[in-house]
């Protein structure tokens, strides 16, 4: 998980953003983006976007349950 904060969120979004919590498998961020929902469609490799409806755009089952280490 940290790999992913490190190597992933933070050279993204550097300064912009901020950790504001952890539990075991999850992170609660404050990000300064204009919109992180278009964010997320440039980095679907590295999200479960399986739950979200094939309408709204951001739907991706490719990540569907995948638990990446």
């Amino acid at each position: 998980m940290y790999d992913f904060h490190y190597n992933i969120m933070k050279p993204k979004y550097g300064d912009n953003i901020q950790l504001l919590m952890t539990n075991t498998d999850s992170f609660v961020y404050q990000i300064k983006t204009d919109d992180f929902y278009e964010d997320m469609k440039g980095m679907k490799e590295h999200y479960d976007m399986s739950e979200y409806s094939k309408e709204s755009g951001l739907y991706d089952g490719e990540n569907k349950k995948v638990w990446k280490v």
